[in-house]
């Protein structure tokens, strides 16, 4: 899935790292002092640090392990004293190997529905920012260092929560068709979601939060839950804007889809489709190897691939979400929208060193990291190769498949989005990041590139490089472009969430997206609005890609 893990890691390791020390401990002497508020469970004791008080680990969701599973958690239970929250919670259970436990900062339990607040203040009423973790459907953590949101919450001065949720096949197992009890198991880590917004809404102004005044916001697989949100009715009202980065899927599973994935764990594990409950004993760690064998290694029934996601189950997702267009519940909803330069460069793994790939090698991978929805017929990646062959004459094999994926994919689909949410009326402004990290060269702004100059976690170094002293980061951005360009991003980012428009004073000014002038804010070094960039591109891809 990604370029080079070992790689990655190293390149991410400092900035996952530097967001805990960064938010707590890189700005001098910190006065650490108790801070109490009272929400519906009881009194929570967070920490005040400095400018901020920050909670950590509070639970939003009651028991959704063995006995529970698949099923719409319960409320929390009251605290009869006070509950010091300075430690996050469990994320889901998972096997990711991208991100090992020295990352991450607790092992994953069944029981895993906390949230976290930074706040300048519990006083007051301030926009609330509403982080959604990426990770796909299976993977991912609200508490990495990397989502810190305390330089945000400052900088911004917004109120800043991430989300722990069910996810994999606990969040997303369909069993509908089989025992009616379980009608929306398919949608339960989008409905985690939805509980944590009305916990939100219940409780944020005791931390100095507005709650008619939320945003959220995603990158990769939290976009894509984004998305699904805003087709759900029970999310309707809880929410205001949404920033979605680098993920517009257009459509949820079939149920038809997600039933062959419920026959297919059923299966696994010898039961019949009538013993669902039986999963109710399974031993939550064969539960997720059998996910993980399911979903990723094409050893299930009849060597099928199975998808764990959000499913159009007719209950918490009634209809299908952005086909054949913007969910009628969502059309008032400000959206900020875009993707980055090189988006694939993430997805080609092996081929980032690969010898140069014939027409027919590099077709194959084009139709496995264009992640466009559709699949590409070999007529239209014939027309792709052709195309930016003439247009890209001496590019290798590698920029030409970057390029393709990244146009049919992430960008395709963020154009799309925009399009739909603009029908519907609401304002959409488009951006596309493309600050070229030093990591691997200074030749990609790849998948994800964009998180830590939103959250303002930039004391490590070079964004997304592994210089290890001053003196080399220094020499690598001697201007300081790096910490420019996030101060510029970070406060777009809460001049959205504040008034539904990112403009500021540190910008070009940035107009709505419109379909006469394609308004697109370039993120980078020298940030500038662009008309319609790279139309001749776009046109062609529109024309040949379905959907």
């Amino acid at each position: 899935m990604l370029i080079d893990r070992r790689a990655m890691l190293r390149c991410t390791a400092a900035l996952a790292v530097s967001g805990t020390f960064t938010g707590l401990l890189g700005k001098g002497a910190w006065a650490r002092t108790t801070v109490t508020v009272k929400v519906t469970q009881g009194r929570l004791a967070g920490v005040r640090a400095a400018r901020l008080a920050v909670f950590k680990g509070i639970p939003y969701g009651g028991n959704v392990a063995a006995g529970s599973r698949f099923l719409q958690a319960p409320p929390p239970s009251p605290w009869g004293t006070l509950r010091v929250a300075s430690d996050y919670g469990s994320p889901s259970l998972q096997n990711n190997v991208d991100y090992p436990a020295w990352l991450d900062p607790k092992p994953g339990a069944e029981n895993c529905l906390y949230l976290n607040v930074w706040t300048p203040d519990t006083a007051g009423k301030r926009a609330v920012m509403v982080w959604i973790h990426g990770g796909g459907y299976s993977v991912g953590s609200g508490g990495l260092p990397l989502y810190d949101g305390s330089n945000l919450a400052e900088k911004g001065d917004v109120v800043v929560v991430t989300v722990n949720h069910r996810l994999n096949i606990f969040g997303y197992l369909h069993l509908a068709a089989f025992d009616r009890r379980y009608e929306t198991s398919g949608n339960a880590g989008q409905l985690d979601l939805v509980q944590a917004l009305e916990w939100i809404a219940a409780n944020i102004s005791a931390f100095g939060g507005d709650p008619g005044n939320v945003t959220i916001f995603g990158e990769s697989g939290g976009g894509a839950k984004i998305s699904t949100l805003m087709a759900m009715p029970a999310a309707q009202g809880l929410f205001h804007k949404a920033i979605i980065e680098s993920a517009a899927p257009l459509s949820a599973l079939t149920p038809e889809a997600a039933e062959r994935t419920g026959r297919a764990v059923l299966a696994h594990f010898g039961f019949a489709t009538r013993e669902v409950a039986k999963l109710q004993s399974v031993p939550a760690d064969k539960l997720l190897a059998a996910s993980v064998r399911l979903a990723g290694d094409g050893t299930s029934t009849q060597g099928e691939r199975h998808e764990f996601g959000p499913v159009v189950d007719g209950v918490a997702i009634p209809r299908q979400t952005w086909t054949p267009g913007t969910p009628e519940i969502s059309r008032h909803i400000p959206m900020l929208v875009g993707s980055n330069h090189d988006e694939a460069v993430t997805f080609v793994g092996k081929a980032m060193y690969d010898a140069p790939m014939d027409d027919a090698a590099l077709g194959d991978r084009i139709k496995r990291y264009s992640t466009s929805g559709t699949p590409l017929r070999d007529s239209e990646v014939n027309g792709l190769i052709s195309r930016y062959r003439r247009t890209m004459p001496s590019a290798s094999s590698l920029d030409l498949l970057v390029r393709i994926a990244t146009d049919v994919g992430m960008r395709h689909r963020a154009i799309r989005l925009a399009e739909r949410q603009l029908a519907g009326g609401a304002p959409v402004f488009m951006y596309e990041f493309d600050w070229r990290t030093p990591c691997f060269g200074g030749r990609w702004a790849l998948h994800s590139v964009e998180i830590p100059f939103a959250f303002g976690n930039l004391d490590y170094g070079t964004a997304w490089d592994d210089h290890d002293t001053d003196a080399k980061r220094a020499a690598a951005d001697p201007v300081g472009a790096r910490f420019r360009l996030s101060d510029q991003t970070l406060r777009a980012w809460a001049a959205f969430a504040r008034t539904g428009n990112p403009s500021h004073s540190g910008l070009p000014q940035w107009r709505p997206y419109a379909l006469d002038r394609r308004e697109t804010m370039s993120l980078n070094v020298r940030s500038e609005l662009l008309t319609d960039p790279r139309r001749a591109d776009r046109l062609f891809v529109e024309n040949l890609v379905r959907a």
